[in-house]
């Protein structure tokens, strides 16, 4: 008798799944591993988000996506922008899109993808949105007129649109409390997640030797990074120590409170930091000492939880989402925000004791193996998204 071979029909059960940021490299830096886990699962993937410049990174992200059959939608968010109208036209976009491919689960990142995300979805009947708080940004951090105004039209926004998510992920205690606290999650359900995790492979130290007394800073040049206090504080310290390098790796950004490039031409030329352009965060993690990111919030700082893996002991601030990544004097040192005589005082303690790097960076690897390892955090959230195949 001749075997007749049946094959699986997988498409009965596939789900489809739209993910939707603001930012394209934050798809190729922060959820390659989700990704790679849906399709493990056999979802369906679709990822809507603005498209990335071709000369930054060589390909479209249209192109990287098609390499690994995600579908892609091109989206246009302005993050700083204010209009009413464009962001009119976001919300008919996305509803389009989901008008389209019926997407049984949504992921969405950032204020505006998870606001309009949701209210698109209002729609629709069966369609599951999780919205990821990643961090709270300007908008709850600087307490100007015009912001607090800006404040309550987010709130606002979120209190109408949570009302149609499915679970809300965050990345720290601190921002749901705040949360909590504006009334905004009024029988919403919520998670806590540690962060977008790490890739520990990936971020694993070559052991080559280290350049000596290098300090570097990885993020957005932005004022609520902390890159001011970082900059003072390296003014501070060089005048000590004119050997010391202070290394900044990041973009200059349309936000109003970056650092322009005015102010970044005249740094170099004093030859207060050295200004990294490659982008190489692994290479200039391996060939640094310490991590300094004094921000005054975070959701988990991607760029912390790099230099963790990498074995970097860390300096950072006792606020939301970066005490999360630190225990005090074990791998680092907490130090009070929006102040460059602590963060030099800090920076001073590793110039001083050397043999606090090698230590203090061997207690940065056990924190992230023991709590952001990237694939234990999917693995929550593929939990919470009930696609785990024994279900």
């Amino acid at each position: 008798m001749v075997g007749i071979k049946i094959q699986k029909n997988y498409s009965i059960h596939m789900k489809r799944v739209l993910i939707i940021a603001n930012s394209s490299f934050t798809i190729f830096n922060f959820r390659s591993e989700l990704i790679s886990r849906l399709k493990e699962l056999n979802c369906e993937i679709h990822v809507a988000c603005p498209q990335i410049p071709i000369n930054k990174y060589k390909k479209e992200i249209k192109d990287y996506l098609k390499e690994m059959k995600i579908q892609y939608h091109e989206l246009k968010i302005d993050r700083s922008a204010l209009n009413p109208i464009s962001d009119l036209f976001l919300i008919l976009k996305i509803t389009k899109i989901m008008k389209k491919i019926k997407p049984h689960i949504v992921l969405s990142y950032t204020i505006k993808a998870n606001i309009y995300a949701l209210l698109a979805s209002a729609f629709f009947n069966k369609i599951k949105v999780f919205p990821n708080i990643t961090g709270l940004g300007y908008v709850f951090i600087n307490n100007d007129l015009f912001t607090r105004f800006i404040r309550l039209v987010v709130n606002f926004q979120y209190r109408i649109a949570f009302k149609f998510s499915q679970k809300v992920f965050f990345q720290n205690y601190d921002d749901m409390n705040t949360f909590k606290l504006n009334g905004l999650l009024n029988g919403v359900k919520t998670k806590k997640i540690n962060g977008s995790g790490v890739n520990l492979e990936r971020f694993s130290s070559s052991g080559t030797k280290k350049d000596n007394l290098s300090f570097i800073f990885v993020g957005r040049l932005l004022k609520d990074k902390g890159i001011y206090e970082y900059i003072d504080a390296a003014r501070i310290i060089k005048e000590k120590y004119p050997s010391a390098k202070f290394r900044v790796l990041g973009e200059l950004d349309n936000n109003p409170t970056s650092l322009n490039a005015d102010e970044l031409n005249l740094l170099l030329d004093e030859k207060i930091i050295e200004y990294i352009s490659d982008g190489d965060v692994y290479k200039w993690l391996d060939r640094s000492e310490v991590f300094v990111l004094p921000s005054y919030r975070e959701g988990t700082p991607k760029s912390t939880l790099e230099a963790l893996s990498m074995g970097l002991p860390i300096i950072t601030t006792d606020v939301p989402g970066c005490r999360e990544t630190i225990e005090d004097e074990v791998n680092g040192y907490l130090i009070k925000d929006k102040d460059e005589k602590a963060l030099a005082e800090a920076i001073e303690k590793f110039i001083k004791n050397r043999d606090l790097i090698y230590s203090m960076g061997l207690k940065s690897r056990e924190l992230a193996e023991s709590k952001f390892d990237v694939n234990k955090v999917v693995e929550v959230i593929i939990d919470e998204l009930e696609l785990s195949v024994n279900r």
